[in-house]
């Protein structure tokens, strides 16, 4: 017996439609999990965006334990208070700094005036 002979016997008792059944089968099961991942993590997805926008919109309660508790009636707010603070603490600092710069620029122009004087 030859080598293709053999093989070719080997060949006909190897039963193909299985084998392809049983690849087909993989296949769906992949492409089945893959369309029920996509669809619960859209389903995930907008559970959480839903619970998000439900907790954006409750009263907040802040304290910064010292005893200093202030209410808001929603994040939104909570936020927008807290920016303002910081930027009005911020810009306080500029106005400082700028002070400061003012003072020492008219302290070097008198000394300067006084020197050619």
């Amino acid at each position: 017996m030859t080598l293709e002979e053999l093989v070719r016997e080997r060949m006909d008792d190897l039963d193909i439609s299985e084998m392809v059944e049983s690849e087909i089968r993989k296949l769906i099961a992949q492409e089945a999990t893959k369309s029920i991942h996509a669809i619960m993590e859209k389903k995930i997805d907008k559970i959480l965006t839903d619970a998000i926008a439900a907790e954006m919109d409750r009263p907040v309660v802040t304290n910064d334990g010292w005893g200093k508790v202030e209410k808001f009636t929603n994040f939104e707010a909570c936020f927008r208070q807290t920016f303002a603070k910081k930027l009005a603490e911020t810009w306080q600092v500029h106005q400082v700094i700028q002070k400061q710069v003012d003072t020492r620029i008219d302290e070097l122009m008198k000394t300067r005036n006084m020197g050619e004087s």
